[in-house]
């Protein structure tokens, strides 16, 4: 605690202290922070030592009443990577604090953050796990003050307002995203024996600017459908609709021919393309879909302009469409894209995939590999995107991207099917995020037109989770309404 501080008490298990100065912000300067695993573990004696120097730092800066929000951002993104490279059992120890006790001091104490204008931390004891519960009510505290600011124009929607880039030096981590969300996390009602990820933050996530690299770019949609209320605590229906073809076949090269060396497809076949379309676009907006998704390399581009205005011929159609994917021709090569439309039939963006395709004859998918990691922000998710090998192959795909969804085409055999399911247990694991694949079965199987995987809840079982062999062209999945997460 800073010296010479007044202490004021807190109803609950935390005191506030009182300290002065002022902040200037480098908001033009870029500075990303490349994420390819989860941040290192501290030493307990070098994370309270840079504890006790960001807690003095804090102490020194005031802005008076309505502290400007770049300010409340940047300091809630230091809170943050503090919080996140403390030890795993100093974290853990939050455990013993109750979620609704951490709420309601947080929701005080940012009353006295916005109407004092001051970003001094409660007083803690020099004990590690002290100094933690004082860090988590800081972070929390900030958290509330950001999705009170009285600066934001007053919409239950998401704004372009709502979108931070916070600067920061690349010795300190590098510039971070900070994403306001309208609602809290969809489909996990945050309690107690959650793991400190979860309950760090209510009311916004917190992005990398980088992963393995490439650049992570935001996307703002605002949903057709009118949010829900803020006060609305259940989750989103978010059902989702995959679309299979029959008949799939490759043409152009055939499936056989395929052997060493670099290949593209030029054509593939399937059974009445375009009626099957409609008829997917129509059966996903009757079942209420909030995203529709194709397989990869099932949609070529004059497909997806009939995908286009089957859309638009809808009343209520899905707010999200991943159109499948197809190799085409880009400036820099040929590149296996994604668009993904809004319910309308508007491009809002596209996804290029990273990791080509290659087995053990030597076939290498010949594309230039996607330069950047989309992320859509609509009213009721945060969505990632996936192709195939992206998401089934890599070790930790989308390390540290606290998404709500990942929604992944892809076009293969059975053997894809574990890595996708490791990978989608993984991600439900850490973030709660849920994992939906969609992939067309080449060569053809038995057991149906393809395989879906929804992967939204962690396995409670051993035969959990199980890809479904899906044998028609559309099948919608439902939020899984059971609850059962683990202890």
């Amino acid at each position: 605690m800073p010296p010479n501080a007044a202490r004021r008490n807190v109803p609950g298990f935390w005191r506030e202290c009182d300290g002065v100065a002022r902040l200037r912000l480098p908001w033009h300067s870029v500075r990303d922070v490349d994420v390819g695993a989860s941040m290192d573990e501290l030493p307990q004696d070098e994370w309270l030592g840079r504890a006790a120097r960001l807690a003095d730092a804090h102490a020194r800066m005031a802005f008076g009443a309505e502290p400007p929000r770049a300010a409340l951002a940047r300091a809630l993104v230091d809170l943050l990577d503090l919080a996140m490279g403390a030890p795993r059992q100093i974290r853990d120890g939050l455990r013993n604090v109750d979620e609704a006790a951490l709420t309601s001091a947080a929701q005080e104490r940012c009353d006295e953050i916005r109407d004092d204008g001051r970003l001094e931390w409660p007083p803690f004891t020099d004990e590690a796990q002290g100094v933690f519960d004082a860090l988590s009510l800081q972070i929390r505290s900030l958290d509330e003050a950001l999705h009170l600011d009285t600066t934001r124009p007053p919409s239950t929607a998401l704004l372009y307002e709502d979108f931070c880039r916070v600067p920061r030096d690349p010795v300190d981590g590098g510039d971070r995203f900070l994403v306001k969300r309208v609602r809290p996390r969809p489909g996990v009602a945050v309690a107690q024996h959650h793991p400190y990820v979860l309950r760090a933050l209510k009311w916004h996530r917190l992005l990398p600017t980088r992963i393995r690299g490439l650049p992570v770019r935001l996307h703002h949609k605002t949903t057709l459908s009118p949010p829900a209320s803020p006060d609305d605590t259940s989750p989103p229906s978010q059902t989702l609709g995959a679309a299979l073809f029959e008949g799939f076949r490759l043409v152009t090269p055939v499936y056989e021919d395929i052997g060493p060396g670099p290949f593209r497809i030029g054509r593939i076949g399937r059974k009445h393309p375009v009626r099957t379309i409609r008829e997917q676009v129509a059966a996903a907006s009757g079942a209420g879909c909030f995203a529709l998704v194709w397989p990869e390399l099932s949609v070529t581009p004059q497909l997806r302009e009939r995908i286009a205005c089957a859309l638009v011929a809808e009343n209520d159609p899905p707010q999200i469409v991943v159109a499948g994917s197809w190799h085409e021709e880009r400036d820099d090569g040929v590149a296996n894209c994604a668009h993904v439309l809004d319910g309308r039939g508007r491009p809002l963006l596209r996804y290029d995939k990273i990791i080509p395709f290659s087995d053990a004859t030597g076939a290498v998918e010949d594309i230039r590999r996607g330069d950047c990691v989309p992320v859509l922000a609509t009213d009721q998710a945060l969505v990632a995107f996936a192709i195939c090998r992206d998401f089934c192959d890599a070790p930790e795909p989308l390390p540290n991207l606290d998404v709500d969804l990942v929604l992944v085409p892809s076009l293969s055999n059975e053997k894809a099917l574990p890595g996708h399911i490791n990978n989608a247990v993984r991600l439900v694991g850490t973030h709660r995020t849920r994992s939906f694949v969609v992939q067309q079965a080449l060569p053809a199987s038995e057991d149906g037109l393809g395989w879906v995987l929804d992967v939204q809840r962690f396995p409670t079982t051993a035969a959990e989770p199980a890809p479904v062999a899906q044998t028609t062209i559309f099948a919608s999945y439902e939020r899984d309404a059971t609850g059962r997460e683990p202890k």
